[in-house]
């Protein structure tokens, strides 16, 4: 594993894992999409093609209808796939001066629901593809941040509780008890055979 920090406008790719470091700017579409990584991250793989770029099994195809700039800080990425319900798969911060701009995403779990948050507050919930895509759309810019979550946000809690019973200390709890129930049994038998041999002495 080494560290990299370039900028990168032409097909790229790697197959393995490889460390960025913070501020790496890739380019692309051509150089009309700035993706700059906000922290050091590692990639299993990455390819940067005229249209797409991919960070793992996440392709990115980000176009803006008045051709502007599109500049991204990519601040998280985790395992779209291996993702667990109500977890965050994805955060990016997007700076851009005018149009709509549309995020086209594969890499998805087939036909999920995920949360789409902008600038901390729920905006949508999109629905992936059968091929794991997902698209929407902004505008109304300046700077936005958009974080996804994968599922709708309705999760019913269980709970499971095992009792576990240790059957030895149960078992000896009622020995003690009969033990005791005895005992009593024992001491009333001896008070009966003093009160009757006291009776008959008097008798």
């Amino acid at each position: 594993m080494f560290l990299l920090s370039i900028l990168v406008s032409m097909c790229y790719d790697v197959s393995a894992d490889v460390t960025f470091e913070a501020d790496t700017l890739f380019q692309y579409n051509p150089a009309t999409v700035n993706i700059t990584l906000a922290e050091e991250m590692t990639f299993s793989a990455v390819e940067v093609q005229p249209t797409t770029i991919r960070f793992n099994e996440t392709y990115f195809n980000i176009t803006n209808t008045d051709g502007v700039g599109v500049n991204i800080t990519l601040n998280d990425l985790q395992n779209l796939t291996g993702a667990v319900g109500n977890t965050y798969v994805l955060n990016m911060t997007v700076a851009c001066d005018s149009g709509t701009t549309w995020f086209n995403l594969t890499g998805f779990k087939s036909s999920r629901a995920y949360q789409l948050f902008r600038d901390g507050a729920l905006n949508d919930t999109l629905t992936s593809t059968a091929d794991g895509n997902l698209s929407f759309n902004a505008t109304g810019w300046s700077e936005h941040t958009f974080v996804l979550r994968d599922g709708d946000g309705n999760y019913t809690t269980q709970i499971r509780i095992v009792y576990d019973v240790d059957i030895s200390r149960t078992r000896g709890l009622g020995e003690t008890v009969f033990q005791i129930i005895g005992l009593v049994l024992i001491i009333g038998c001896v008070l009966l055979i003093v009160g009757l041999l006291y009776k008959f002495e008097y008798i």
